[in-house]
């Protein structure tokens, strides 16, 4: 699985580690997409807006 360079738990595949799920599970962004919590899901919000200055905060 291929990672990005600045933020390596955010994958550059089309799955997802799912924060919301009991055990983390990786699942696809299609999924994620139809998840009624994905508003306020951080790891699909970082997918969709990722994050201009990842090592600033």
């Amino acid at each position: 699985m291929k990672t990005s360079r600045h933020r390596p738990e955010i994958a550059t595949s089309r799955y997802l580690i799912c924060p919301c799920k009991k055990g983390r599970p990786k699942k696809h962004v299609d999924v994620c997409r139809k998840c009624p919590r994905n508003k306020k899901c951080p790891t699909y919000q970082t997918y969709i807006q990722p994050s201009l200055f990842p090592g600033w905060r």
